[in-house]
């Protein structure tokens, strides 16, 4: 029977699937080799990476982040179906805000994940002034979420999130929310209203979300975030 998908266990507090690209599909292959012969290690290092490099070309390698619970199960299908992974990157790169967009890397490295709402509640908005200063400096999704859905706040961000919740059918969640990665954290660069909007009609949905998830080059800094 063919291999269909690779996957690497982390266990989290979220649901996430995440394609990975090389290097790091390659080190995932290799890190589950063992060397079996000691005096051979340098010549057996050679001959795993090389298998290794050959194995990725040829299959997905996925980073699966998943709680004790079996939901999870659900995101490995749509994951792994192939208009998933047939992802139009600089389509949705080009949606992105231009003020933003030439700040990125040129070197960033573009993986499409399939995550689950409890991913989302944890994700942050982009650093920005306007966003600091409407919201005391709270950038999570589900922090934001909360004092949106309170009658008592009004801002022009809060506006928007209302005006887009109000609007929003099933169809807006196909929409890709574009995050960059850092130190283990993620930052919404593009969707950040649309991601809100979309966790306060959570308890209706039930679809997974698209995330495009930009992997910052080291030592690279983006002031976005």
């Amino acid at each position: 029977m063919p291999i269909k998908a690779v996957f690497s266990l982390n266990q989290a507090d979220y649901n996430l699937v995440r394609l990975l690209a090389f290097p790091d599909d390659v080190k995932v292959v290799s890190a589950n080799s063992f060397i079996t012969d000691i005096h051979e290690k340098s010549k057996e290092r050679r001959l795993i990476f090389e298998k290794a490099m050959a194995f990725c070309q040829e299959n997905k390698i996925f980073s699966l982040f998943f709680r004790k619970e079996r939901p999870f199960w659900f995101l490995l299908k749509e994951t792994t179906d192939k208009n998933f992974l047939c992802v139009d990157e600089d389509k949705i790169l080009k949606l992105i805000n231009p003020q933003v967009r030439k700040k990125l890397s040129q070197k960033m490295i573009w993986t499409p994940a399939l995550g689950s709402w409890d991913f989302l509640e944890r994700c942050l908005v982009i650093k920005e002034t306007s966003w600091n200063f409407e919201f005391d400096g709270k950038r999570l999704v589900k922090e934001i979420a909360e004092i949106a859905s309170s009658s008592s706040r009004s801002s022009s961000h809060i506006e928007l999130i209302n005006k887009i919740k109000t609007g929003m059918k099933e169809r807006d969640l196909e929409r890709w929310i574009v995050l960059i990665e850092k130190n283990g954290f993620f930052t919404i660069i593009d969707g950040n209203h649309q991601a809100i909007a979309a966790y306060l009609q959570r308890k209706k949905k039930r679809k997974n979300l698209k995330f495009l998830i930009g992997k910052l080059p080291p030592k690279k800094n983006c002031p976005w975030i």
